[in-house]
């Protein structure tokens, strides 16, 4: 993320791998109008000098692969069987007109540190965290207004990191 902001490509698209989609694509494509969180301490925003992230409908990523002497159908290959990608240009561009609007929020949640005894692991931290409605609430898609997820406990996801000092 910060090569492609700072070698002046301020945009970023995400291809969903079919082979691992755990949600259809007509529940992706309404997070489009969406708003999204940033955390508001400097040394966590990753995506510093970005101007506009997107998903693409993997049923038509292969227009962007056009002429780059790949094809999508070969990369979500790779990635399904966790091979190395290659990198490579595409031929392909995209104009999009977007509007970044920045309103500062406070929100709820609980923090929490408890420090362990072992003393070799005392500078690693784990991150537990959980919550229903990743993505929000809206029109019902297939009965459930409920829009999960890939960071969501419901049903009964629990998701956990270990953080390490660099």
């Amino acid at each position: 993320m910060e090569g492609a902001a700072s070698g002046g490509r301020g945009g970023l698209i995400t291809i969903y791998n079919p082979a691992s989609m755990d949600i259809p694509w007509a529940r992706i494509s309404v997070n489009r109008n969406h708003p999204s969180v940033d955390l508001a301490d400097a040394e966590f925003h990753e995506a510093e000098g970005l101007q506009i992230a997107m998903a693409f409908n993997p049923a038509s990523a292969e227009k962007l692969f056009a002429g780059s002497g790949h094809t999508f159908a070969e990369i979500a290959a790779l990635g399904k069987d966790r091979k190395p990608l290659p990198h490579f240009a595409l031929a392909s561009s995209l104009k999009a007109d977007s509007v970044i609007v920045s309103t500062p929020l406070k929100c709820q949640n609980v923090v929490a540190k408890l420090e362990g005894g072992d003393p070799a692991l005392k500078d690693e931290y784990v991150v537990l965290s959980a919550h229903v409605d990743h993505v929000g609430i809206g029109a019902p898609i297939g009965g459930d207004k409920i829009y999960n997820g890939a960071m969501d406990d419901a049903p009964a996801r629990r998701w956990c990191w270990i953080l390490q000092p660099r």
